[in-house]
């Protein structure tokens, strides 16, 4: 009985969502305007960044790597997935993110999946003036980290991260440019 309940209810649901089925979005959904602030990262992208050695490491590296964001679910949210290829000793890396903005909340929301199996989820905000978005997390461990992107020109986004520890103490700082693939 338990499973034939179960079969009837994924039919329902299939049924329904073929009828809501949505075409991909193209951009922000008109229906909440602050997501607009998100389509600067829209495409694909070339990034390098450098990351500055923390105290008492004699050097740090240029790192390379790509990423990509398209709008999903009717425009609502921002797919974001990125990969950073190995340096010398360094691993590569890879990840995504899903961005939006929640209006009940008057908040910009972030969740990030990292291949080393690192989470987390930032709040943000957008500076209209400035075209910067900053991002920040804090874990329970007291790590803050402070994402900030700037787009003063469309195809090119300038950004920072900064991750200090419970006592404030900086213990990676990295900056870095993307730049929009052409089509």
């Amino acid at each position: 009985m338990k499973e034939a309940f179960l079969a009837l209810a994924t039919m329902a649901a299939l049924a329904v969502g073929q009828g809501q089925a949505q075409e991909p979005a193209t951009g922000p959904s008109p229906e909440v305007p602050e997501l607009a602030a998100l389509s600067g990262l829209v495409g694909k992208w070339d990034c390098r960044f450098q990351v500055k050695p923390p105290e008492g490491v004699a050097e740090g590296a240029t790192r390379t790597g790509t990423a990509e964001a398209e709008w999903i679910h009717g425009g609502r949210f921002l797919r974001q997935t990125w990969t950073i290829e190995p340096a010398g000793t360094e691993p590569g890396l890879s990840g995504s993110a899903i961005m939006t903005y929640e209006p009940a909340k008057k908040a910009y929301r972030s969740w990030h999946f990292l291949s080393n199996g690192g989470t987390r989820e930032s709040p943000g905000t957008y500076d209209e003036k400035t075209k910067t978005m900053t991002w920040t997390a804090r874990d329970a461990n007291g790590i803050h980290i402070v994402t900030k992107s700037a787009f003063a020109e469309d195809g090119s986004e300038n950004w920072t991260i900064t991750v200090t520890d419970a006592k404030g103490k900086v213990v990676e700082d990295m900056k870095g440019k993307n730049t929009r693939r052409k089509k």
